[in-house]
């Protein structure tokens, strides 16, 4: 009884979340084994009122989950949408909001990135973009998942997004 004790409580510390290990801004782990890496935020241009979120959600768990939302406290936001990107037969890409969320299969990851799936954050105020931004990613079959986003300017080389095609939104 002694020796499976010690085993868990080992079996625990091993599972901290990366913040626990000095781990980079942008990774956070809901300890349930749904995590996010590599998160950012697109600095709004002057005169917009919507902001992207990217990075890489990894389901870790055994089940499917569901990426269903996301939420912020460091910036003030009208509303936080998940939204997918589609290009139609003529290559003209649009943006829509994914009603249902995005599953994630069992051990598998979704990448959100610029011209892709990505969190839309409408009505924001540019001015209020100084640093990085705490994101909260929501999940259906998991707990939340807390990251620190980077903040990164338009025009930086990981912001580029092909421009070879028109997007509407």
């Amino acid at each position: 009884m002694l020796l499976a004790a010690v085993s868990l409580a080992a079996g625990l510390t091993a599972c901290g979340d990366d913040d626990d290990a000095g781990g980079a801004a942008g990774t956070g782990d809901a300890g349930g084994g749904v995590s996010i890496e590599h998160a950012w935020v697109r600095q709004p241009a002057a005169g917009q009122t919507n902001a992207a979120a990217y990075g890489v959600v990894i389901n870790g768990t055994e089940d499917e989950v569901t990426l269903v939302g996301a939420s912020t406290d460091s910036v003030d936001v009208e509303s936080i949408q998940l939204h997918e990107t589609l290009m139609d037969d003529e290559g003209t890409m649009s943006m829509q909001e994914r009603e249902g969320g995005f599953a994630i299969p069992a051990g598998e990851s979704l990448t959100l990135e610029p011209g892709g799936a990505h969190v839309m954050m409408i009505g924001v105020d540019p001015a209020d973009f100084t640093g990085d931004i705490d994101l909260t990613f929501e999940f259906d079959g998991a707990d939340p998942v807390t990251v620190s986003a980077e903040l990164r300017e338009i025009g930086t080389e990981a912001d580029e997004m092909p421009m070879d095609s028109e997007m509407d939104m």
